[in-house]
């Protein structure tokens, strides 16, 4: 037995424990393909596999141990591919509003979103474009809260974890590209043909990661607005 029993492979990865829909496809999908991709190094393969036995649910929790890790180093990796994205296009969505710098909402919703932070929170009486960069990431976590807390973000948290598959899925994609080089076990054909595929990969997710950035901030603000007139509506109602 070789040191990855690591007491049953922490008792069978808690038993296969149930993960969270954004554990599952933010972190475990990118791991499993870096795992994959490693996977094709001899040495690594030697490594990770050892002598010991590793079917059936012994060997399906060290998978999901191992792709567990690798998912968030992808999602580390997917951070800098993230900032130097989004810098490109003026800041990430949720900060167009702010900034101006691109379309996100109507004037008349965002004079809606400037009259819901008013009376959600007072003490903000500036316009958006008047709010500091530090102040306004402040405002955001508070608001995010605040929708949370009420309810209005669970669809939200289905294009989160998705936004953030389409961030981590390029650097799985590159590692598993340099994995196959490295071990040399593919032709010139094929590794042309694995190259292309990681580069269309890689545009494919980052066009998807723009287009879910986008989705998502919209429905911050929307849901936002939503937010503020059922509020209004309860409090004109409970005055009567």
């Amino acid at each position: 037995m070789t040191c990855i029993t690591g007491y049953s492979v922490v008792r069978e990865t808690i038993e296969l424990r149930s993960f969270s829909m954004y554990e599952f496809v933010a972190v475990i999908v990118p791991g499993a393909i870096l795992v994959l991709g490693l996977w094709f190094v001899p040495q690594l393969r030697d490594l990770l596999s050892g002598e010991q036995d590793t079917s059936g649910l012994t060997a399906t929790a060290v998978y999901l141990l191992l792709s567990y890790a690798a998912g968030h180093v992808a999602q580390a990796g997917g951070n800098l591919i993230e900032a130097a994205y989004w810098k490109m296009w003026g800041g990430p969505p949720i900060d167009w509003v702010r900034s101006e710098c691109r379309y996100l909402i109507s004037s008349q919703q965002k004079t809606a979103v400037e009259n819901a932070i008013r009376y959600l929170i007072p003490n903000r009486s500036a316009g958006l474009k008047g709010v500091s960069k530090n102040d306004w990431q402040a405002l955001k976590r508070e608001l995010n809260v605040m929708l949370s807390e009420r309810g209005f973000l669970e669809y939200q948290d289905l294009m989160n974890a998705n936004y953030h598959l389409c961030r981590a899925l390029p650097v799985s994609c590159i590692a598993l590209g340099f994995a196959m080089g490295f071990a040399s076990v593919l032709t010139c054909a094929q590794g042309m043909l694995l190259g292309s595929i990681c580069i269309a990969v890689v545009a494919a997710s980052l066009w998807r990661m723009h287009r879910y950035g986008e989705h998502a901030a919209r429905e911050f603000y929307i849901k936002l607005i939503r937010m503020h007139a059922i509020n209004c509506a309860q409090s004109a109602s409970s005055s009567e």
